[in-house]
C-alpha cells in the first residue's frame, strides 16, 4: 500500500520478484506463479522502466515453466524475448538465458537448437568466471547425455572435472574419481554465500553423476557402478540446506537406480527408488515423484510383483495428474 500511494509500481514488481523466490525455496510453486503475475502487472503498471529487472522477470518465468515440465514451447518464447531485450540492452544475462534455452530445447526434444544454443551460451562463458564455465559444461554433458552422444557427454564431464580442480586448487587425474572425491570431502569449501556455497557440491554432484550415466551407457557399467557407489551420498545431502537442491540430489539419485536396474541389480535398485520417493514426498516433487513412481513400476515387473507394479504405476499416473502445468499471458 506504502508503494502504491507513492507510485512506485517498479519497486512492488521487484519485492513480488523476490517474494517469488522465497516461494520458489519452499517449492511452493502455486505461490511462485501468483508473485510472478503480480510482479508482471505492477511492472506494466510502472512508467519507469528497468531492463535488467525485466529480463531477470522473463528468466524467473522461464525458470518456473521448466522445474514443472509446463509448456516448453511458451518458455522457449518468453527466453526469446529476455535474449532479445538483452541484446537491446548491453547483454544482460545472455550466457545464462542461452543455458536456459538449451536445457528447454533437450527437454522438447530439439537437438539442433540445443546445439545452437549451448554453443552461444559457451562463447559468451569465455570470460566469465570459472563456476559459470563449469555450469555451461555441465549442460553440455546433460544434454549430450540426453541425446544419447556418450562420447562426447563423457568428454565434458571430464573437461568440467578439470574446471572444477582449477577452482580449488585441487591437483588430482579426472580418472581417479574416488581421489577426487575423497578430496572433495577433507576440505571445508565456503564460498561467499550459501547459494554460492551449495551450488559448487550440486556442481561436483552432478558432474559425478552424468560421468556415470556416460560410462554405464559406454558399456562400461562396472566403472558406472564402482564411481557411483564411491559417492558419500549422505555427505553431499548434508551439503543441501535449500530444497530445492535437495529435489536436484534426489532426481539425479533415480540414475544410480536406472543403472543398477540395466544391470539386473533389481532388488538395490528397488531400495534406492524408495528411498528417493519418500524423500520427494516430504517435498511434494509432483514430477519427479511421477518419474520413480514410473521407474518403481517397472522394477517390481521385473520381479514379477504385479501388485506393486500396479500401485506405482497407478501412483505415478496419479502424479503426473498432479502436476502442475502454469503457462503466463503473453
Amino acid at each position: 500500500e506504502i508503494y502504491q500511494n507513492h507510485n512506485m509500481d517498479l519497486d512492488i514488481s521487484k519485492v513480488y520478484v523476490s517474494m517469488h523466490i522465497n516461494h520458489y525455496c519452499l517449492y511452493d510453486f502455486s505461490k511462485c506463479k501468483h508473485k510472478l503475475d503480480l510482479a508482471t502487472e505492477a511492472y506494466a503498471n510502472s512508467v519507469t522502466k528497468d531492463s535488467i529487472h525485466e529480463i531477470n522477470l522473463l528468466y524467473h518465468k522461464v525458470d518456473l515453466l521448466a522445474l514443472t515440465h509446463s509448456d516448453f514451447n511458451q518458455a522457449i518464447k518468453i527466453v526469446d524475448s529476455a535474449i532479445s531485450l538483452s541484446l537491446e540492452n548491453n547483454m544482460y544475462f545472455l550466457e545464462r538465458l542461452y543455458r536456459l534455452k538449451a536445457l528447454l530445447n533437450f527437454q522438447s526434444k530439439d537437438y539442433r537448437e540445443f546445439k545452437s544454443s549451448i554453443e552461444k551460451s559457451l562463447i559468451l562463458c569465455k570470460t566469465s568466471n570459472m563456476s559459470t564455465k563449469v555450469n555451461v559444461y555441465l549442460a553440455m554433458a546433460c544434454g549430450e547425455n540426453y541425446f544419447g552422444n556418450y562420447s562426447n557427454a563423457l568428454d565434458h564431464t571430464i573437461h568440467t572435472q578439470k574446471l572444477i580442480m582449477q577452482l580449488l586448487n585441487f591437483d588430482v587425474d579426472p580418472s581417479k574419481e574416488e581421489l577426487f572425491i575423497n578430496r572433495v570431502m577433507s576440505i571445508d569449501m565456503q564460498m561467499n554465500t550459501t547459494f554460492e556455497t551449495e551450488q559448487l557440491y550440486k556442481q561436483i554432484y552432478s558432474c559425478l553423476i552424468e560421468k556415470a550415466i556416460a560410462y554405464h551407457y559406454l558399456n562400461d557399467t562396472r566403472k558406472a557402478i564402482a564411481l557411483l557407489a564411491s559417492i558419500d551420498f549422505d555427505f553431499f545431502l548434508s551439503k543441501f540446506t535449500l530444497i530445492p537442491n535437495r529435489a536436484y540430489f534426489w532426481e539425479n539419485k533415480l540414475s544410480y537406480s536406472k543403472i543398477l536396474s540395466h544391470s539386473n541389480k533389481t532388488e538395490e535398485a528397488i531400495k534406492i527408488a524408495t528411498e528417493i520417493k519418500d524423500h520427494l514426498l516430504e517435498i511434494n516433487d509432483f514430477y519427479d515423484l511421477y518419474k520413480t513412481y514410473e521407474l518403481l513400476g517397472d522394477l517390481y515387473k521385473k520381479m514379477n510383483d504385479y501388485e506393486n507394479a500396479f500401485i506405482s504405476l497407478h501412483s505415478a499416473h496419479q502424479f503426473m495428474k498432479e502436476n502442475m502445468n502454469f503457462s503466463f499471458d503473453m
